[in-house]
């Protein structure tokens, strides 16, 4: 077992990647010119948070949208392993330059005990497909597809989140971001009820981490 931060840890499995604490173009070495990843993913920093997330919060079933590289996946299957027994991270990648990329890396690193990928699209994808037997709900959503998707996707596994499930999305600084044109009319009233509640990370690309509470739940 490799020893060493999250970071340190998937480094060592993967020794062509270079993580830094800041998301932009110095975060790997682009001297290499058969590197294609270097903006498709996360900053180390943002990858330890959701390592630290889903070490305490121990999500049993996460959902991934957006692949590309697997960077983020590693981080989330790492913790996963460590911490969560039987864990199982379902993660949908529609480029199909990125995936095959991702899933070959998978492999050669240990994780497919842990990941279940598959090429697609993340709007239209049927996550019991990928459900172990007897599981019927999405402890942990992570959002990192397509901007204009995120929402849209949100309200589309909306119906299989678990209660107090958390619903992660990257690169929103704000529940108001213009990135994202703002809250959309169907979360509005969820987040007014405290059906859903929210807090924003200042990452360099941004991190906003929601909790779904069903409205039985007990006040």
């Amino acid at each position: 077992m490799v020893s060493g931060t999250p970071t340190q840890r998937i480094m060592a499995l993967d020794p062509g990647l270079k993580l830094g604490r800041h998301l932009r173009f110095d975060w790997f070495d682009l001297t290499d010119v058969d590197r294609i990843d270097f903006p498709e993913g996360v900053e180390s920093a943002t990858g330890e948070l959701l390592y630290a997330l889903v070490s305490i919060a121990r999500p049993r079933t996460i959902l991934e949208t957006g692949t590309r590289m697997g960077i983020a996946s590693r981080y989330l299957a790492l913790a996963l392993g460590d911490h969560v027994e039987d864990g199982l991270l379902i993660t949908i990648e529609r480029c199909g330059y990125c995936f095959p990329i991702a899933a070959q890396k998978f492999r050669e690193q240990g994780f497919d005990d842990i990941i279940w990928a598959k090429q697609g699209d993340s709007r239209s994808f049927d996550p019991t497909e990928a459900f172990p037997d007897g599981q019927t709900k999405i402890d942990m959503l992570y959002l990192d597809s397509e901007p204009q998707y995120r929402y849209e996707e949100f309200q589309r596994y909306l119906e299989y989140l678990s209660e107090g499930a958390l619903i992660v999305i990257h690169d929103m600084v704000s529940l108001h971001c213009r990135q994202f044109h703002g809250v959309p009319e169907w979360l509005q009233p969820m987040i007014e009820s405290r059906e859903v509640s929210a807090l924003s990370f200042p990452t360099d690309s941004g991190l906003t981490v929601m909790q779904y509470r069903r409205k039985d739940w007990e006040k």
